[in-house]
């Protein structure tokens, strides 16, 4: 199941062995080089790595560990040199062609709920735009380089 990385904003942590609410999601962590999502950051600033969840749904991410206040570790240092971002890191960057044509503005990262996989970036090119057109979408493939506040596709990928 595909969906957008700001619905998964707030929703609670669940430990399924005791249905207790652990803790509610803040921010996420992305490796953009290898397409991935490596896990999630609490309202208390802790870190829950992906692989250690059961299942991420819309409502909630559940966990199913004896243990499950014990994978909670503290927040991992990211480093933009390999490439793992927090969203807003990416949110709101200008798309541009090599050619300099810009297309819109990354407004939403779509992922794959099971794999944790980076499936693409939803572009906006303004309100009426996405109105009268959807939003577009990229695919990291398209991706040539992430650039001072820009990403970077090809020409022949630019959107029609």
């Amino acid at each position: 199941m595909i969906t957008r990385l700001s619905s998964l904003y707030e929703i609670p942590i669940i430990d399924l062995n005791t249905g207790t609410q652990l803790a509610e999601i803040k921010d996420f962590i992305l490796d953009i080089k290898n397409e991935k999502l490596i896990g999630f950051i609490t309202r208390n600033d802790l870190f829950l790595s992906f692989n250690n969840t059961k299942n991420l749904g819309r409502d909630f991410l559940s966990l199913d560990c004896e243990f499950s206040q014990e994978i909670f570790i503290d927040m991992p240092q990211y480093n933009h040199e390999n490439l793992l971002l927090y969203p807003r890191d990416i949110l709101k960057r200008p798309v541009i062609t090599e050619e300099g044509k810009v297309l819109g503005i990354i407004n939403d990262i779509c992922l794959d709920v099971f794999s944790g996989s980076i499936e693409s970036y939803e572009i906006s090119d303004g309100l009426f735009k996405d109105i009268l057109k959807g939003r577009a979408k990229i695919f990291l493939n398209q991706v040539t380089s992430y650039g001072n506040g820009v990403i970077v596709i090809k020409e022949k990928d630019a959107l029609s």
